[in-house]
């Protein structure tokens, strides 16, 4: 058997070589994220005044890439921001008897621990909302120590026990109340310790699993391995594919991004910038991004404003996480 110290060096070895390219100017980066924000703030505020339901691929990555774009300079998206966070909050408010008694949920774990997430990137004082989601999901964690997808007919994002266990992991880890915090603690441990042992089919997979292992702390070595593991995903057109059979896309792409830079990859990493270019070059002329749907649809069909009709769910998310990737390329504004 290979030692574990091994590993990570083999990985390495493992990725590809890529052809170099010149690194995406600054300026070009900033008109396609001022793009990318537009978008995500009008089509979260338009899903708002059709929908009551909290939605994943509206209010959270709304709040994590405007609460970013605020922080990279870009003006007047604070009240936007706030309108999706009291959405949010008035969803889950009628359902706290549910939430605690870990029942009911549309969505189960996933749409618990997104909306935690959302919370965590809008640096949320903790509440009675929030307490419920903590009860929710530690009495939701499986015995092998994840937390199931809500389903499996909508992927990426609703179909990855990966994504909600790592996501978990990061709302206990904010969230749980010094009376939950023996209890969040365990939780995280078995978490960590299923996060380890089971094998990815996806770069969602990947992704998540590493985001999963360093909020759980995990050792230094498996991050690193499995840093590798999301890289070794990159295609040479320098973007991530959902599946080894799919073409690169900017939903993985952004993800993938996104994951690695908070985990530890810079962002002038060549990884990081052949990822960028990726971004750039299949940005549309609106500033939208393109994904084909996978889901099954669960709901009937309406239109939030984002171009691709029954594609535009998994574009807007795709939108939302490339442009949190092009962000975090920028630097932070001057206080």
């Amino acid at each position: 058997m290979l030692s574990r110290r091994l590993l990570p060096l083999l990985v390495l070895l493992a990725v590809p070589a890529q052809a170099e390219e010149a690194a995406p100017a600054p300026e070009a980066i900033r008109a396609a994220a001022a793009q990318g924000i537009r978008w995500t703030r009008e089509v979260a505020v338009e899903y708002t005044k059709q929908r009551e339901c909290f939605s994943c691929h509206h209010q959270t990555s709304a709040v994590m890439t405007l609460r970013l774009a605020e922080q990279k300079g870009f003006p007047e998206l604070a009240a936007a921001r706030a309108q999706q966070i009291e959405h949010s909050n008035t969803s889950f408010a009628g359902r706290l008897d549910q939430l605690n008694g870990g029942r009911g949920i549309g969505g189960g774990a996933t749409s618990v621990s997104y909306a935690l997430l959302m919370h965590v990137a809008n640096d949320s004082p903790r509440s009675e909302i929030t307490d419920a989601m903590v009860h929710y999901l530690l009495k939701t964690q499986q015995q092998d120590g994840r937390w199931r997808s809500g389903g499996t007919q909508r992927p990426p994002s609703m179909g990855s026990d990966f994504a909600s266990t790592a996501l978990a992991i990061l709302g206990l880890d904010r969230y749980a109340p010094e009376d939950q915090r023996e209890a969040a603690d365990a939780a995280i441990r078995r978490a960590r310790s299923w996060l380890r042992n089971v094998y990815v089919q996806s770069t969602e997979d990947a992704a998540f699993r590493l985001l999963g292992l360093h909020a759980a702390d995990a050792d230094r070595l498996d991050i690193i391995a499995t840093r590798s593991s999301v890289l070794t995903r990159q295609r040479a057109d320098g973007g991530w594919p959902q599946t080894d059979r799919d073409e690169s896309d900017a939903y993985a792409t952004g993800t993938a991004l996104v994951i690695l830079h908070k985990t530890g990859l810079a962002v002038d990493d060549p990884a990081y910038q052949r990822g960028l270019a990726y971004l750039l070059r299949t940005q549309a002329d609106d500033g939208a991004w393109h994904v084909v749907t996978r889901a099954t649809p669960v709901q009937t069909y309406f239109d939030a404003g984002y171009p691709y009709e029954k594609d535009q769910f998994i574009s807007y998310l795709a939108g939302a996480w490339a442009t949190q990737a092009l962000l975090y390329a920028l630097p932070d504004r001057e206080e």
